[in-house]
């Protein structure tokens, strides 16, 4: 449970809640997606917002100028 004034829009407590995300995703995803997630910085490939927002995250293969590349995206993210 969050105490009152610590809200994860508060910008001083900006580190503390990307370490906690951080925390909560690696203890419910295997290693691999831990893997990707770190590479991506914990965020969607696609929305740039932090994977742990309470939406399903699934795994993409998404194609850029390089090739194709597996990334975590949110369900909600993909058309």
């Amino acid at each position: 449970m969050v105490a009152y004034k610590n809200s994860s829009d508060d910008p001083s407590l900006k580190e503390y809640w990307g370490k906690r995300d951080r925390k909560v995703f690696n203890n419910e995803n295997t290693l691999d997606r831990m893997k990707l997630a770190r590479k991506q910085g914990y965020r969607c490939a696609l929305c740039k917002q932090t994977l742990q927002n309470g939406e399903k995250v699934t795994v993409r293969n998404l194609e850029v100028s390089t090739g194709k590349f597996a990334k975590l995206v949110h369900v909600p993210c993909i058309k």
